[in-house]
């Protein structure tokens, strides 16, 4: 990426993109986001689950079986 195009995704000026990046200093805030974190990780786990079982059960991967059910 250009410089042109990494300024453009920075808000100031002499700043990078990480650190617009800020952690709330409120603790209960901050308790509610790593709370948010964690039932996201656990949602992805469940759906990466789900696309496993389905490829042991089908045999065939995710896309396949969408296109078999379209179709």
């Amino acid at each position: 990426m250009s410089s042109r195009g990494m300024q453009s995704l920075t808000q100031k000026k002499g700043s990078t993109l990480v650190e617009n990046i800020s952690i709330p200093s409120d603790l209960e805030k901050k308790t509610t986001l790593q709370l948010a974190e964690i039932k996201h990780a656990c949602l992805a786990m469940v759906g990466f689950l789900g696309f496993a079982i389905q490829a042991a059960t089908t045999g065939k991967g995710p896309l396949n079986n969408w296109a078999t059910f379209f179709s």
